[in-house]
């Protein structure tokens, strides 16, 4: 057609600038439509990246824990007062009477009293963490920094996911020793009086376990089972479900300590296409995807 228009006298130069007119028109709206999906594509990916790396900084912690649980009786206190002031009589008459005398301090510190309490030895390290705080601030971030890139009620967040995977190799056996029965004597009274003498010494046992689960007898005892709440939903079901501690004195069970955490982020945005209603289609959905890793520092074996 431009040929035809070219060679022909009688036609006119002015359709073919309509023409090229057109195609640059139509070149520059697309490099410009590319650009701005480029400059939304490269926003939304900071975005993700930076809520992931917020969640993972202000969520995740090295954690400790004793392989070994045991219990010991330890002293708790020494310092309970006795005030004993007696008087000692220096002179009496022929009828008994006092006729002087004077007073000597026999207080004293009574009563050791002790506890049992809950013990762990043989310490390992693991990394953990807080999943649902860690979701919040991902959401939370991955949203300002839309709104920091201008945007806000530009891109339309469709849904997002935040999955967590814990390193499934490290593993100890974990051992209980704890008696259960513990005596249940909760009080203390010094015996003997200054009448009576010199006051002496008494101990009682008092209660010293951990209440957990707000639960009656042997149960306060009980160390935490951390791993029925921390991993479960991050490891495979017949890892996670490990079983909680019993009424039993000795048991054991073989709990993960990963040495490492994995998290997978992803969004799924609903952006605008420049001049859609031409082609009819306003928006384009797109979904970005971002992995980040957090590993201990130093691994306690």
């Amino acid at each position: 057609m431009l040929k035809r228009l070219i060679k022909d006298e009688k036609g006119s130069v002015l359709p073919m600038i309509a023409i090229l007119t057109l195609l640059i028109i139509l070149i520059g709206y697309m490099n410009y439509a590319l650009v701005v999906a480029y400059s939304d594509k490269v926003a939304v990916r900071n975005a993700l990246d930076a809520g992931l790396t917020a969640s993972l900084a202000s969520s995740v912690k090295e954690m400790k824990r004793g392989i070994k649980q045991d219990e010991t009786l330890i002293e708790i206190n020494r310092n309970w007062w006795m005030n004993c002031i007696e008087t000692i009589v220096d002179e009496r008459d022929e009828e008994g009477n006092i006729i002087s005398s004077h007073t000597e301090d026999r207080s004293k510190y009574v009563t050791s009293l002790k506890a049992w309490t809950n013990t762990e030895s043989n310490i390992k390290n693991y990394i953990y963490l807080n999943q649902s705080k860690a979701k919040i601030i991902f959401d939370d971030y991955l949203k300002e920094n839309l709104e920091l890139n201008g945007l806000d009620g530009k891109v339309n967040i469709v849904s997002t996911s935040y999955t967590v995977r814990y390193d499934e190799k490290r593993k100890y056996k974990v051992t209980k020793n704890i008696w259960l029965d513990r005596p249940d004597v909760i009080g203390r009274e010094p015996s003997g009086n200054c009448d009576s003498g010199v006051p002496y010494e008494t101990s009682h046992y008092i209660r010293g376990g951990k209440k957990l689960l707000n639960n009656p007898s042997w149960n306060e005892y009980n160390n935490e089972a951390w791993w029925m709440v921390e991993f479960r939903g991050a490891l495979p079901t017949e890892l996670s479900e490990v079983e909680n501690w019993t009424y039993d004195t000795y048991e054991t069970r073989e709990v993960y300590f990963p040495r490492w955490v994995e998290v997978t982020a992803t969004v799924t945005v609903e952006v605008p296409f420049i001049f859609g209603n031409i082609f009819g289609k306003d928006s384009y959905t797109r979904t970005f995807q971002a992995v980040a890793v957090k590993e201990l520092v130093e691994v306690i074996e």
